[in-house]
């Protein structure tokens, strides 16, 4: 017999996920297996944001009414970070997932229980957390990590709020038709909270009076702290292979296979940079400018193999063949100057609107340089090439502030030398040659290194002439070196220079001829354990550690949510 949830049930509850096939249960542990950011978006943009959205497209506001048991009714994608997704079987996997109660202090309590069906199920009409219900879980949630949450609790308890507010607006009660997305059928999670357990020996609990102070206190926070979302109109991005969420399409799995289950010419098994940053900033992820949308909260206009020099600069130095689009800079700002009007209308309406519009300019020059070294020319021609990659990146940040930028981000390149395709393809014999720290080819490096430090000065001298105009420098390079120094830190015990989608008979486990998604090429079991996906880009879990270095700092100074940017 199961009994709603209640304003009394609010002690730290054990969560429990087990397959409806199955007779064991595997118990996770909360607060060690799964990081803060992981809880707060997993609820926050998984369950909140599209069933708000559906919500208010349907009017589904229908009165709040007990319907034991609970249920949660998200995509398949939803906790692929916390039970790993299979995409071959179109099941949830719960192997490796170890016992949480002695994590929490818990020795027996109410159970909040998800069971996964193995298959797709048909029911379409399985009932939604009310909003009270969903306050009641997410404080069991952070009873259950406040002793682990340490300075981040601030963080989650926002999100919290956040979440609960906009349930309440929304008028999410009970019941309510599922979520459907666009890449998949809904799978329907039910939770219950079960009567036969007992209550935990020593835990702290919430009363009613913590409650109220609790959400008293953290509504001024939040009055006196706008949300990200409310900080920018739109959020613009240009580039190449880093950030192109479809302009070019890869249209076969792998790609794709941990977040979205299918490609969608994201070079990577999932998220990249952008993504993250644009969930975190609350915007939808940017859709790609080649394909028809509303493009009035941002677009992406990112081509993979884009290059910041044009067409003419590589025919002139017999190069152009090894162009595979033609997608420059200056292109994509073309096209971002033509789709202007559908977006913000007049150009003095486009100039206030740009103004409080975030751009996101790069990371460019990646392809300038490897579009000559893969025609075998001597990295010292191609450092040549750098200060006009410098000038023209500088040219294309001048043009958008005449638009009417006024908060762009700028990052450099990655350190080319600690990708699998250079290490493996241009191998030395040499120690001498390889970073001893990082194992990264130290010639290719220095490539990198000279274009980022060009693009700083340059970044400089921008500040200098438009001081009523923030631009930030992305570190990309320091970022992914530290990553390279020391991986297991950073959760990465598969390594940093070992390819996950691919073959090869080296250490990189890289061959031209093996290339993801290519002849006889296998994917690592574990994707959220390596930071290379294929050779020359990296996985989702390497952009989530990415993106948060510059939201939170210190690889954009100031960080993307600090106050002073704001």
């Amino acid at each position: 017999m199961h009994s709603p949830l209640s304003l009394a049930a609010i002690a730290p509850l054990p969560i429990v996920w087990r397959t409806v096939t199955g007779d064991a249960s595997s118990r996770v542990p909360l607060c060690k297996s799964l990081q803060v950011e992981r809880i707060a978006t997993t609820i926050h943009e998984k369950l909140v944001d599209p069933l708000c959205k559906l919500s208010l497209q349907r009017r589904l506001l229908t009165h709040a009414r007990a319907s034991p048991p609970l249920s949660l009714l998200l995509p398949p994608e939803t906790p692929t970070r916390m039970l790993g997704y299979s995409t071959a079987v179109g099941s949830y996997v719960t192997s490796s997932i170890p016992t949480m109660t002695e994590e929490v202090g818990v020795q027996s309590s109410p159970s909040l229980v998800f069971n996964v069906p193995a298959h797709v199920p048909q029911h379409r009409n399985p009932p939604k957390l009310c909003h009270k219900q969903t306050k009641c879980m997410l404080l069991a949630i952070h009873g259950a990590c406040r002793p682990k949450l340490g300075s981040a609790a601030m963080h989650l308890i926002q999100r919290m709020y956040a979440t609960i507010k906009k349930l309440s607006v929304c008028g999410l009660f009970q019941p309510g038709e599922p979520y459907w997305d666009s890449w998949h059928e809904p799978v329907h999670v039910s939770a219950s909270f079960t009567q036969t357990l007992r209550t935990p020996v020593a835990m702290n609990s919430f009363t009613f009076g913590h409650l109220l102070i609790f959400f008293f206190f953290f509504f001024f926070i939040l009055l006196l702290h706008p949300s990200s979302s409310q900080r920018y109109n739109a959020l613009f991005n240009f580039g190449d292979s880093m950030s192109d969420t479809g302009n070019v399409q890869i249209s076969t799995l792998p790609y794709g296979m941990t977040f979205f289950g299918n490609a969608t010419g994201r070079c990577s098994d999932g998220r990249l940079v952008i993504d993250f940053i644009a969930q975190e900033l609350g915007f939808p992820l940017l859709p790609p400018s080649q394909e028809e949308h509303d493009f009035r909260r941002g677009a992406n206009f990112a081509v993979i193999a884009a290059t910041t020099l044009g067409f003419d600069f590589f025919d002139e130095r017999g190069l152009s063949k090894g162009l595979w689009v033609n997608a420059s800079l200056r292109l994509q700002i073309d096209r971002f100057e033509r789709l202007l009007p559908s977006v913000c209308g007049a150009a003095r309406e486009c100039k206030e609107f740009l103004g409080k519009s975030l751009f996101i300019v790069g990371e460019f020059g990646g392809n300038d340089y490897s579009t000559a070294l893969f025609f075998a020319r001597p990295i010292d021609e191609v450092s040549a090439f750098v200060p006009d990659v410098i000038d023209a990146l500088k040219h294309g940040v001048e043009r958008l502030i005449a638009l009417g930028a006024a908060d762009l981000v700028v990052p450099g390149v990655l350190p080319v030398g600690c990708f699998p395709l250079y290490l493996a393809n241009y191998h030395t014999p040499n120690p001498e040659d390889y970073g001893p720290r990082t194992g990264c080819a130290r010639r290719y490096n220095a490539l990198s290194w000279l274009h980022n430090t060009l693009l700083r000065r340059a970044l400089e001298q921008l500040r200098r002439k438009y001081p009523g105009v923030a631009i930030r420098y992305a570190d990309y390079y320091s970022q992914v070196i530290d990553i390279a120094i020391d991986p297991v830190k950073y959760g990465f015990t598969g390594g940093a220079l070992r390819t996950c989608c691919g073959g090869g008979d080296n250490i990189y486990n890289f061959d031209q001829k093996r290339r993801c998604n290519e002849k006889n090429y296998t994917v690592c079991t574990d994707v959220s354990t390596y930071v290379n996906w294929d050779g020359i880009h990296l996985t989702e879990a390497a952009h989530r550690v990415i993106a948060n270095g510059w939201l939170h700092g210190p690889y954009v100074d100031p960080p993307l949510l600090s106050s002073s940017s704001s």
